[in-house]
């Protein structure tokens, strides 16, 4: 009877362990819960009621995602990265008055009704998009080196009428490789600070015909 006793230490260890795991999930949960509720408010304000506060709000939400990362078996955030990333984005962008009632969600709405995966949206000109411009969409793309850019997809522009916002699908581009040195430092994801860097669409000619446009690499 003895020797089939367990260890009081390995009991009180097991209990701790269990105790420690309740709680971490616990604490889990409840963060992510708070970070999930404050992604679908901001991504539900209007691009004109944005103020200091927004920002501290995106911040506040990046501080908990950092807290759930690092450690073994902590929850996989990156969906949750990919649209911190890109709100802050949309929210940091001059946008034509016009388009002051739309959300962050409704713009990526709209943008993923003309076909863009939701993993593309943090790599977006959106300073192009709001304001009404004609503006590229770019996909993440890979080459056999694994080196990673920016492949131009298709040409959208961002209007409003009658029956409200409506993103129209002006041409599609055909999947092509181009180096483009000068674009390629202005196109960084800093994961740190959440930020994101696209190059600004160069002022466009009114011609006739299909519109060139270039990949972008991404270093």
């Amino acid at each position: 009877m003895f020797l089939q006793t367990r260890n009081p230490v390995a009991i009180l260890r097991d209990e701790y362990l269990n105790n420690r795991s309740s709680l971490l999930n616990k604490w889990e949960v409840s963060n992510l819960n708070r970070i999930q509720t404050e992604l679908i408010w901001i991504g539900r304000m209007p691009l004109q009621d944005r103020d200091r506060n927004t920002f501290k709000s995106l911040d506040s939400i990046a501080k908990k995602i950092r807290q759930l990362q690092g450690y073994e078996g902590c929850p996989d955030m990156s969906h949750e990265k990919q649209l911190l990333a890109t709100y802050r984005y949309i929210l940091s962008s001059p946008f034509d008055r016009k388009f002051g009632g739309l959300p962050p969600d409704e713009i990526c709405g709209m943008l993923r009704q003309n076909g863009l995966s939701e993993s593309n949206l943090p790599y977006q000109n959106y300073e192009g998009i709001l304001q009404g411009r004609e503006t590229v969409m770019y996909e993440l793309a890979a080459r056999k080196n694994g080196e990673k850019y920016l492949q131009p997809a298709d040409l959208v522009k961002l209007d409003v009428g009658m029956t409200g916002f409506s993103m129209d699908l002006i041409s599609r581009f055909p999947a092509r490789e181009t180096s483009v040195p000068n674009l390629a430092e202005g196109i960084q994801a800093s994961e740190k600070k959440e930020k994101l860097s696209v190059p600004k669409e160069p002022k466009k000619k009114v011609r006739k015909g299909k519109t060139k446009a270039k990949s972008v690499k991404i270093k």
